[in-house]
Formats: C-alpha cells, sequence, structure tokens
C-alpha cells in the first residue's frame, strides 16, 4: 500500500458527508465557489479531500462550467484542489 493511500485511509473525516450528499450538493457548491459568492462547506472541502472519487467529479464539474464565468479550466482547478487541500 502506498503511503498516499496509507494518509487517505487515516483522515479526519468529521464533519462527515455522505456520497450521496456531496453529489446532491457539488453543482451549487462548485457555481458558488465560481461566482464567488460562497466558499466550500467545511464537510464538503473534507469530504473531497477524503474521498478521491467525489473530488474528481467536482473537479471535472469546474472545469466544465469554469468557461461560463470567463475563467480558465485548468486556473480553476488548481485553484479548487488548492482549497480542498487546506
Amino acid at each position: 500500500m502506498s503511503d498516499a493511500a496509507i494518509t487517505e485511509l487515516v483522515l479526519d473525516t468529521d464533519p462527515y458527508l455522505s456520497c450521496d450528499d456531496c453529489f446532491d450538493q457539488a453543482d451549487e457548491m462548485i457555481e458558488a465557489f465560481l461566482a464567488e459568492t460562497s466558499t466550500l462547506s467545511e464537510a464538503f472541502r473534507v469530504h473531497l479531500r477524503g474521498c478521491q472519487a467525489c473530488c474528481e467529479e467536482a473537479l471535472s464539474l469546474a472545469e466544465i462550467v469554469a468557461p461560463e464565468y470567463g475563467m480558465n479550466p485548468d486556473a480553476v482547478s488548481a485553484q479548487l484542489q488548492q482549497l480542498v487541500r487546506g
């Protein structure tokens, strides 16, 4: 098992958010993030930090929607990854 996999297994996931809840909130969270009207909720951010599948989904969504906000998809992806990592 890699060091990265071990680190992900022991991450603090409080406050808890399920993958289903994360998916339900993704559109709203990403659009608010791109519009700079809100930052990610703590539960959403923590979930993305600990769940690679949901994180990839959120990053893909942000990259797809970024041009609608006049933003560079790569820059948005980098900014979102930085925010998720804390």
